[in-house]
């Protein structure tokens, strides 16, 4: 069973454990790009929820 099949979070444990040269790029790609996914996912939902109640405001207002 190879690093990759394993999840993320054990991965870079894996990593930290072997002092492995490429612990940066690890913790970059496997445990930031999910919370960084997360993040996002959020602010652009965030954005459009304001803007379809704005745009109904808007048209409620009027």
């Amino acid at each position: 069973m190879g690093l990759d099949e394993l999840n993320p979070r054990t991965a870079c444990i894996y990593h930290q454990m072997w002092r492995s040269p490429d612990l940066i790029s690890c913790h970059l790609s496997r445990c930031m790009w999910p919370v960084l996914g997360k993040f996002f996912s959020f602010f652009l939902s965030f954005l459009l929820l304001n803007y379809i109640g704005h745009c109904w405001l808007l048209k409620k207002g009027k």
